[in-house]
């Protein structure tokens, strides 16, 4: 799954519930986001196991990730 950013909770306990019923979940966010003190819940996914990885475009120093 392919994400900006993730900040809904039912969503985030959904992807762990799949890890934990061994369904093969990656999660991909934007890195920058990932750097902001709101956007928690990619390193919640990581503590529960689940793999997160964080991209980073560096193409100019505006840009987001934008794999979907």
């Amino acid at each position: 799954m392919a994400l900006f950013n993730l900040r809904l909770a039912p969503v985030k306990d959904m992807l762990i519930a799949k890890h934990n019923l061994g369904v093969d979940v990656h999660v991909l966010l934007d890195a920058k986001q990932q750097a902001l003190a709101e956007n928690t819940m990619g390193a919640e996914l990581t503590s529960a196991g689940v793999p997160v990885t964080n991209i980073t475009n560096s193409s100019a120093d505006s840009a987001s990730m934008h794999n979907r």
